[in-house]
């Protein structure tokens, strides 16, 4: 079959440069997002076009006047002048996305996108990388994220780890001019690639196939993200042992002595405490010892309960393991992965079969020689490729093109992709702060700054909250009936479903900070009272806080909360430290004012905060509940400093 050659058009700044180029290619690769054209200009271009970066790049060709097919949409990088000719490199418009910042946290609770990952990258590719995007719906390929932080973050950045998640493709359509984020092989491209002796072909040289049984897997066990189960286990007490062991790993701990709630020792945070942990022995450790009594310890701890199957390619085994010499059986090739976005039996067998599907057979692949098509070929398409030579017929992934001019055919690789652990799991970054919000849910921030030394340290609170367990369980989820709404059952047990939520609301008790020192610099307010505070307070940009005139307002707290005691007669603080840095205050305050008592009575600090050792007050009324209230006009409280490194604005320390 004979092989029409195509014409082309290319317009470089909006100037029609067809008649300068003496050659472009355009290579796509699956796993890479910014391709990059390069394209061969006859040295006289400066006859028509003065070359400069940035401009835009358009290339087309066809069959018929050279504009049927756009294939490549972006802006030149760079151009290197080489005395007859000039070449230009440009990289497509989602460059656009690698420039530009996105600041938000996606809250699955709060914002629209639900937590749906490809909603949360429409987003970000729309409103903070400026692109339009055509995006398949995800729900039903990935659990929602409770939260996805981007703190001025590379907009590609932060969508290339959704794309890991999803194992998705992030591709432009040069055609339609959008971005596009979908599924491997979601788009099917129309053709199809045939090769035979008949003289129909469209696939132009003898197809080398590489049949590859490397990463097979025939028998596949998948563990999914483990649910939380509430336990019980009673002790008695001897008035001398203080170490008692549990039967399982505790995730979180309530302890009562003799119907008395027990205060949890944090290393460096809690300043009395009646018992710690030693979460890898099982061990709850007592102070002192309890007294003597029967069942006079209960324990109440969560734990985990893992979801998991295994299952088998039968026919795959027998055709490619080999036999164990001993007793003559099959040896499977076995593989474990461990998904934490699988939280039901039925989707860890979906996801094995899924598994299966691509991994229990040998893997083929392809490079072949193909006529430009009216419809063009993109990496991430699925496409079907008859073989009548070598007798396959099968849909496959395109992985990699070569788009060319002149040459009058493109180079084609196509594949059956392994689906490999790290594309199915949430990449690391993402895992931790899903871990952090979701076993971790009582450590409620945790930063890394830099104090006037520029020493890096981490600071960050302790918050416990309770609920009313009569009705919900510890931790206001467990298993029960789905009907009286108690979290009465255990697992396993008949009857049981989960409790996904809860009817009373949390109470917060205690706030501990490491050494009860509060340090508080306005990248966030969750320390402010911003419903009350009549100041500017900036937590996105500047972090600062701006006193118009007449004098405005900031009011903290709680700050520190429940440092000790228990939680019916918490420990009253006595005497507070307060100091602002003198480097952080442009203007002065008129008062600051700190209250014991949740905010209620407000007694009057005398001496000058902004002193290098701050200043102490002793309450009149010591209580156990720290709020602060500053008053000021014209002046503004900045947590940066002069080299825009943040800093602690306010720092309050317990003094006794």
């Amino acid at each position: 079959m004979a092989i029409i050659s195509t014409k082309t058009h290319v317009e470089i700044n909006g100037v029609d440069v067809s008649s300068y180029i003496v050659n472009w290619q355009v290579p796509e690769r699956l796993n890479i997002t910014i391709e990059e054209a390069s394209i061969l200009l006859a040295g006289n271009i400066s006859e028509a076009l003065t070359l400069n970066n940035e401009q835009t790049v358009l290339i087309q060709r066809g069959k018929t006047d050279g504009t049927e097919e756009t294939i490549f949409r972006g802006f030149v990088k760079m151009h290197s002048p080489k005395g007859a000719t000039v070449e230009v490199i440009a990289e497509n418009k989602l460059g656009q996305l690698g420039r530009r910042q996105v600041t938000n946290t996606y809250d699955k609770d709060v914002d629209p996108q639900a937590g749906i990952l490809s909603e949360i990258a429409e987003d970000i590719i729309t409103t903070y990388g400026g692109l339009t995007a055509a995006v398949t719906d995800s729900t039903a390929s990935s659990r929602p994220l409770d939260v996805y932080i981007c703190n001025r973050d590379n907009c590609l950045e932060r969508i290339e780890r959704l794309r890991e998640v999803l194992d998705w493709v992030l591709r432009y359509d040069h055609e339609n001019d959008n971005a596009i984020f979908e599924p491997k092989g979601n788009s099917e491209h129309p053709s199809v690639l045939r090769y035979n002796i008949s003289g129909s072909s469209n696939v132009h040289n003898t197809p080398k196939w590489d049949i590859d049984s490397e990463g097979m897997v025939n028998r596949v066990e998948v563990v999914g993200r483990p649910l939380e189960d509430l336990k019980t286990e009673l002790f008695s007490g001897d008035a001398a042992e203080t170490t008692f062991t549990l039967a399982e790993t505790p995730l979180q701990t309530e302890v009562f002595i003799s119907g008395v709630k027990k205060i949890l020792g944090v290393t460096d945070s809690t300043s009395t405490f009646d018992y710690t942990v030693k979460q890898h022995l099982k061990q709850i450790i007592f102070t002192s010892p309890p007294a003597s009594d029967t069942n006079n310890i209960e324990v109440n701890y969560g734990v985990f309960r893992p979801i998991s199957i295994t299952l088998e390619d039968n026919d795959s085994i027998e055709t490619y393991c080999p036999d164990d010499p001993l007793t003559g059986e099959k040896l499977p090739f076995e593989k474990t992965y461990k998904m934490d976005d699988v939280v039901t039996v039925a989707d860890a067998e979906k996801r094995a079969e899924e598994i299966l599907a691509h991994l229990a057979q040998p893997i083929k692949s392809a490079v072949l020689e193909v006529d430009h098509q009216t419809t063009t070929i993109r990496a991430g398409m699925s496409i079907r490729v008859v073989d009548e030579v070598n007798g396959f017929d099968e849909r496959f992934i395109v992985e990699d093109v070569d788009h060319r001019w002149p040459e009058p055919v493109d180079l084609v690789s196509v594949g059956q992709e392994r689906i490999f652990q790290k594309n199915t799991l949430i990449a690391i970054e993402d895992r931790l702060k899903k871990v952090e919000k979701r076993e971790l849910r009582n450590i409620d921030l945790v930063l890394i700054r830099k104090d006037s030394s520029k020493d890096v340290r981490v600071y960050g609170y302790n918050e416990t909250q309770l609920r009313d367990v009569t009705v919900d369980g510890a931790w206001g989820k467990g298993f029960g009936d789905g009907v009286g709404g108690l979290a009465d059952y255990t697992w396993g047990e008949t009857g049981a479903i989960w409790q996904n939520a809860y009817t009373n609301s949390p109470t917060k008790v205690a706030i501990v900070w490491p050494g009860d020192k509060a340090e508080e610099d306005f990248t966030d307010d969750n320390l402010i009272d911003t419903g009350t505070s009549t100041s500017t307070i900036d937590t996105s940009t500047d972090f600062d806080v701006t006193f118009g005139s007449p004098a405005e307002t900031l009011i903290l707290g709680p700050v520190h909360m429940g440092i000790g005691g228990t939680t019916t007669t918490p420990q009253s603080i006595n005497v507070l430290n307060v100091r602002v840095p003198a480097e952080r205050i442009s203007g002065s305050f008129d008062t600051v004012e700190v209250s014991s008592d949740n905010a209620s009575t407000w007694e009057t600090i005398t001496g000058d905060v902004t002193l290098a050792a701050g200043t102490d007050h002793t309450f009149g009324t010591p209580g156990p509940t720290i709020w602060l209230r500053f008053t000021a006009a014209n002046t503004v409280l900045s947590g940066k400093d002069a080299d825009q490194k943040i800093q602690s604005a306010v720092i309050t320390t317990v003094v006794s």
